[in-house]
């Protein structure tokens, strides 16, 4: 076989990796004790998509027009678009929860929210160059 043939072939099935792999989403399931119960929330890994739309979400511009991520904002939208209910696959929260989101204690929203943020797979910081 030369060389040639080859190199096509491995970059041919590294194409194909990135390409197939629409299967390969992450997910957690986050169990949450309610009075004796324990509710499931799926948290899902957004795609590539949704992940900028979430950080777009998130920036603010300063008057000085440079970007800055707003966390709770990335933590709200973050939620809203990876937390699904773990039973029906539906989602658990739209952009009409988003105040309501916001309004809770940490105590409480820091459980979806931290799951949340690590499916997006970046540092904000790093991102917002913050």
């Amino acid at each position: 076989m030369s060389d040639e043939k080859k190199v096509e072939q491995k970059g041919s099935q590294a194409r194909d990796f990135f390409l197939t792999g629409l299967n390969r989403f992450k997910q957690e399931v986050v169990e949450i004790n309610q009075d004796g119960k324990a509710l499931k929330v799926l948290i899902k890994e957004p795609s590539a998509r949704q992940r900028g739309e979430i950080f777009k979400a998130a920036t603010k511009i300063k008057k000085s027009g440079d970007a800055e991520i707003d966390h709770a904002e990335l933590q709200v939208w973050a939620v809203i678009s990876c937390a699904y209910d773990a039973e029906t696959g539906e989602a658990l929260f739209e952009p009409a929860h988003h105040d309501v989101l916001l309004s809770l204690p940490t105590s409480v929203f820091d459980l979806l929210a931290k799951p949340a943020i690590a499916m997006l797979g970046e540092n904000p910081e790093e991102v917002a160059g913050n």
